[in-house]
């Protein structure tokens, strides 16, 4: 509707300049052909007698009458004014226009006068002559512009409501046409639920605007649909990583309240209870880590840290740990390396890589960690000789309880968070976190921090 309303805009702005250059050229017309009439009835009645008998006295004296007739037909007027009286003393046409006061003007002029008792309008032009302070009137009738006025004006309305018709017609076409996806991606909308996230727009797109809209939407949608099931996974295996300890928990308080038993039996039971409860308190730990990192409402505090000493520290920790297992633990640690971080979250972060690589290390093996600086970023490495990951299970790493051999993990008191929290640590940071691994070589995990 607006584009029909702006094209009929254009097309009256159009129509009417046209009108009005098409009036001005017929009336210019007109006025130049008066003004030629004027220009040789004046020569012609230079020095001559202007009055004779109340008759214009000039070359068509001796054809009067059918020149008159002529002229009156035609409503075409030659008259004779005397300018200080206002009075017409002789005219060529029987019928009468008004005087108008230009007339007496000494002043050569065009006016529109109309004819006495009609609706007829002249076009009057006035040329002073010499001699006795006369004006020489030359008439013509306007009926001939007035009606081509008129049809250039019914032209103009005839096209504006074809403007109209084709204008609303075709727009409605193809607003609908252009809707078309639109429409698409409102079906597509209303078919999504909670149980059914696979919906996608199927048209063939175009690569305008909308074509560009319909991909985001159905990108989009991809992603919500990756997030929904990362959640239902999440929530699944955190309510099976609950019901494990639980479970256990359970079993054994049932087995000991079943019948009296000695000291030294309950106080077994309260043992296994209290390593669940830890592992338990372990679990919520990270999942409350997460999902403040989730919310963007786990707080940070940076302070000026000396990396260096931090990952000494931590090495010296999982040392005891290495040892046991007869692990070689290596440290290429520069010195004087400065991070603006939370030292919480950097102590977390270079203990969980480095106690994953010894956990997974066989005995026999070798974990090196390595600090570096460059101009831009920090690079702290964690390299071992274990087994290696499978390149099928390298996109999901990262990914919360996922672990490539639940039974060895558990047993080990793993839960598979570890890694996620490590990543979320570093992506708080602005940094970035890489794993390259190779089966039967080994995994190495490189962490890039800015350095300030």
């Amino acid at each position: 509707m607006w584009a029909t309303v702006i094209l009929c805009i254009i097309q009256i702005s159009l129509g009417a300049a046209f009108y009005l250059l098409t009036s001005n050229w017929l009336l210019g017309q007109l006025d130049r052909t008066l003004a030629t009439t004027a220009t040789q009835v004046a020569e012609t009645l230079q020095g001559a007698d202007f009055i004779d008998d109340g008759r214009l006295n000039f070359q068509f004296r001796d054809v009067d009458d059918p020149v008159n007739a002529f002229l009156e037909e035609r409503l075409f007027f030659i008259r004779v004014i005397d300018q200080l009286q206002g009075e017409i003393l002789v005219s060529s046409a029987g019928y009468d226009v008004d005087i108008s006061p230009n007339a007496r003007a000494v002043r050569t002029s065009y006016e529109t006068l109309l004819l006495r008792d009609t609706t007829t309008t002249m076009r009057v032009y006035t040329l002073p002559l010499e001699e006795k302070a006369l004006a020489l009137q030359v008439g013509g009738s306007m009926i001939e512009v007035s009606a081509t006025q008129a049809q250039i004006r019914r032209m103009i309305a005839a096209a504006l409501l074809l403007t109209v018709i084709l204008g609303v017609g075709s727009g409605l076409f193809l607003a609908n046409r252009a809707l078309i996806p639109i429409k698409a991606i409102t079906r597509t909308a209303q078919q999504i639920s909670e149980h059914d996230l696979t919906q996608r727009i199927t048209r063939t797109l175009s690569d305008d605007e909308l074509g560009q809209l319909a991909r985001t939407f159905n990108t989009m949608l991809d992603r919500i649909e990756q997030a929904f099931q990362h959640q239902q996974r999440f929530t699944a295996d955190a309510a099976h990583e609950l019901r494990t300890p639980l479970s256990i928990m359970q079993t054994g308080i049932d087995v000991v309240l079943s019948q009296d038993r000695s000291p030294t039996q309950y106080r077994a039971a309260l043992e296994s209870v209290h390593e669940e409860v830890q592992r338990l308190t372990s679990l919520t730990v990270g999942l409350l880590t997460l999902a403040r990192a989730d919310s963007h409402t786990l707080t940070l505090h940076h302070t000026a840290m000396d990396f260096s000493i931090l990952a000494n520290t931590v090495v010296d920790q999982v040392t005891a740990i290495a040892e046991h297992k007869n692990i070689t633990l290596l440290r290429e640690i520069a010195p004087y390396i400065w991070l603006q971080a939370d030292e919480d979250r950097m102590i977390q972060l270079t203990l969980n890589l480095i106690e994953n690589a010894v956990k997974y290390t066989p005995n026999g093996g070798c974990v090196t960690v390595t600090l570096a600086q460059t101009s831009s970023q920090v690079c702290f490495t964690v390299a071992d000789t274990g087994s290696g990951i499978a390149p099928e299970h390298l996109p999901h790493i990262f990914d919360r309880f996922y672990r490539m051999d639940r039974s060895r993990n558990r047993d080990q008191g793993g839960f598979g968070l570890g890694l996620a929290i490590v990543q979320q640590i570093v992506h708080l940071h602005g940094g970035e976190i890489t794993v390259a691994s190779e089966v039967g070589v080994g995994t190495q995990f490189l962490v890039r921090l800015p350095t300030s």
